[in-house]
């Protein structure tokens, strides 16, 4: 075992070939963060559907000249239908109102002096279309206004809205299983016995896919024997598109993922990557294609960090992508391993520390920088790449 250590990028090569997309679902508008397009949206008609002005103000065929009075005639609001501007006399227009020609002079209030008789005073010249967005400006019907692969925030849904998508299809969220294992883990919120330690693998990444919207999570824990392996796992691959298996996976003799796994889906495209920590990881295609990561909370963090969340994201076509922050701290990089260590940022800057079996020194860790192997000293550089542990958001 490990007798042939592959690279981190070779591992995610053989992970991106073999991890299957989503289907595709569809879902309601309001239900639609944090969600990745599969259908595109079409405009339904002109952006914006109408000319419409911009600003509160006075509006006229002709120019408002500077200096001169005008009497004002009507009124034209946001929301009604467009009226015939007379030649001789503004009306008083409000933002949003609908106009039928984008050629007019608009005079904002700020613009004009409103005299006692109700005339107005025109204080700065207007100019043509100055103030008005016109129709089409924006889009016209039929042009595509948000493309698949899409991720859906704010302003996305407010597109979608507006061109009438009241339903969308999406790619859909990966059902997830994981599976802990370990004699000596006790549920967390347990009191444990001396010889026992809580469980934080399964709360840690449960949290972190909720904030994904991954919601169709099932757990299972395992003790350290070989049959129960089987059995949980037979059992989650009818249940899940992804299992994720925390421990077990190394060369212990108590250590039984492996074999359980290749009972099952045989060999694994790999077992064992030239990084620390990290280094025992494996990967089947499964279906459904399965991760099994290294026991250490800190290394489940790193390697989840580094491998899990870009597959996730690339099953449902949405772009995963890595930072570059400058490294505040020397560190020393190995001769022969990748360093995937945990990180706190501040202000685009990244404090490591190495101590992976520390977890009380995970508070405020929000990712794990990558460092190839090299001897040498690193001094504080930029270009290392930075995996942070929460999907990325719209």
């Amino acid at each position: 075992m490990f007798t042939t250590l592959i690279s981190p990028a070779q591992a995610e090569s053989i992970i991106g070939e073999n991890i299957a997309a989503t289907s595709d679902e569809m879902i309601a508008l309001e239900h639609s963060w944090g969600r990745v397009l599969r259908a595109p949206v079409v405009a339904d008609r002109d952006f914006p559907p109408f000319h419409r002005a911009t600003m509160d103000g006075y509006l006229s065929r002709e120019p408002l000249r500077v200096g001169q009075t005008y009497e004002v005639r009507g009124a034209l609001l946001a929301g009604h239908s467009m009226m015939p501007l007379s030649s001789q006399c503004p009306v008083e227009v409000a933002t949003g109102a609908s106009l039928s020609d984008a050629d007019v002079h608009l005079a904002p209030y700020e613009w004009t002096n409103k005299k006692a008789d109700g005339r107005i005073e025109v204080l700065q010249p207007t100019m043509a279309g100055q103030f008005i967005h016109a129709q089409g400006s924006d889009a016209t019907k039929g042009d595509v206004l948000l493309t698949a692969g899409q991720l859906m925030g704010a302003g996305e849904i407010a597109i979608a809205a507006s061109a009438g998508a009241s339903n969308l299809r999406v790619a859909a969220k990966a059902r997830i299983a994981l599976l802990t294992t370990g004699n000596e883990v006790v549920p967390h919120e347990t009191v444990p016995e001396p010889w026992q330690i809580r469980g934080s693998h399964a709360p840690m990444l449960r949290a972190i896919l909720h904030a994904g919207f991954y919601q169709n999570i099932t757990s299972r824990h395992v003790g350290d024997d070989l049959q129960e392996s089987i059995n949980a796992l037979v059992e989650l691959r009818g249940l899940a598109d992804i299992i994720l298996i925390t421990g077990g996976i190394s060369a212990g003799a108590r250590d039984f993922v492996r074999e359980a796994a290749c009972s099952l889906w045989g060999a694994p495209l790999y077992h064992g990557i030239a990084q620390k920590p990290g280094k025992p990881m494996a990967f089947w295609n499964g279906p459904p294609a399965v991760f099994a990561l290294p026991g250490n909370p800190l290394s489940v963090l790193a390697t989840f960090s580094r491998y899990v969340i870009p597959s996730l994201c690339r099953m449902e076509g949405r772009e995963c992508r890595t930072q570059f922050l400058t490294i505040s701290s020397t560190q020393a990089a190995h001769a022969h391993l990748a360093l995937l260590l945990p990180v706190k940022a501040s202000n685009g800057a990244c404090q490591i520390f190495s101590n992976s079996g520390n977890l009380i020194a995970a508070r405020g860790v929000c990712g794990v920088v990558e460092i190839p192997p090299r001897n040498a000293m690193m001094p504080p550089s930029p270009a290392r790449a930075f995996y942070p542990y929460q999907f990325p958001s719209p």
